[in-house]
């Protein structure tokens, strides 16, 4: 984003410029910051809790260190898809148009339903689009 407008100014920023895209920067920045951090405290606390679980991952580490491929750290990937699966810090999900029926505990879902997952929360709107 800086680089961007940097680049469309020729690298020719007024004042104001500049500090409204130090604001702009900041914000973007500052928006990551709770996420990430909350991300990572809930990782301490699983590990904390599960040391077995981080004896297992640093094994891992040391036998593999140095090889950029992130396959080859399947326990390490596990407990990092847990750490954002068990506490995200933001819960929302991406809407999914069911292809077909369903039936979910006890509930008719109908092809076509709008489907909202929250981690935290599943939530169902049934609705059909018309095309």
């Amino acid at each position: 984003m800086c680089a961007n407008n940097i680049e469309s100014l020729n690298g020719k920023l007024s004042e104001e410029q500049e500090e409204r895209l130090v604001w702009a920067a900041s914000s973007v920045m500052g928006a990551g910051m709770d996420t990430n951090t909350s991300t990572a405290l809930i990782f301490f606390l699983l590990m904390m809790l599960h040391p077995s679980i981080q004896v297992k991952a640093r094994e891992e580490l040391d036998r593999v260190i140095g090889i950029q491929d992130r396959a080859s750290l399947p326990h390490v990937r596990s407990i990092m898809a847990e750490v954002l699966r068990w506490q995200p810090a933001a819960p929302l999900g991406l809407p999914h148009e069911l292809r077909q029926d369903d039936t979910y505990n006890g509930m008719h879902l109908p092809k076509g339903s709008l489907v909202i997952h929250n981690i935290w929360q599943v939530l169902f709107v049934s609705v059909t689009w018309s095309r």
